[in-house]
């Protein structure tokens, strides 16, 4: 574990190759690694090992926001897989392609990457949009979401709310 200065704070030996890591809420961190995924403490207490039954299934990453962790599966099948905190299996949906790496969007979907693609699926499955870069010697090693900035309406409906607080305090003050 490091902090953004990137001094390290604390090292956990698991034991296993991890193929994907995300943290979470309350010193959580998700691993993926093979057929399992993991919820650790940032201590090295281990919460939670879930196991999927069919050894063909390898976890290629995993993600979280909004209370909830998503990984990536291929081998057997190809897709991604939404759980809850507890890691209990929620939904689910196939792609159909090696899945590299993914995030969660900020609006209940996920985005996926795959060789030179980009795919935005909604939580359900349903394919959104992709983006397929023209150079098949480009392949895209990570993704992130990040938060969205809000537009100048939005802004100006804030500042003038905020103003209105201010002038109702001050009639109140007289």
């Amino acid at each position: 574990m490091r902090d953004y200065a990137l001094n390290q704070s604390n090292a956990v030996s698991t034991g296993f190759n991890i193929n994907g890591i995300a943290a979470g809420d309350n010193n959580h961190v998700y691993l993926a690694s093979g057929n399992h995924l993991y919820d650790y403490l940032t201590n090295g207490t281990q919460v939670t090992n879930m196991t999927f039954p069919d050894q063909g299934i390898n976890y290629t990453d995993v993600a979280y926001g909004n209370n909830w962790v998503v990984a990536s599966y291929a081998g057997s099948q190809h897709g991604v897989t939404l759980r809850n905190l507890a890691l209990n299996q929620t939904s689910y949906f196939g792609v159909g392609f090696d899945i590299d790496r993914l995030t969660l969007g900020n609006h209940n979907d996920v985005y996926l990457t795959s060789g030179n693609s980009i795919y935005d699926y909604s939580l359900t499955g349903a394919l959104i949009t992709q983006m397929t870069f023209p150079d098949n010697g480009i392949h895209y090693t990570g993704i992130d979401v990040m938060a969205p900035v809000p537009e100048p309406d939005t802004a100006a409906m804030l500042l003038a709310g905020l103003g209105l607080v201010g002038w109702i305090a001050r009639r109140r003050k007289a």
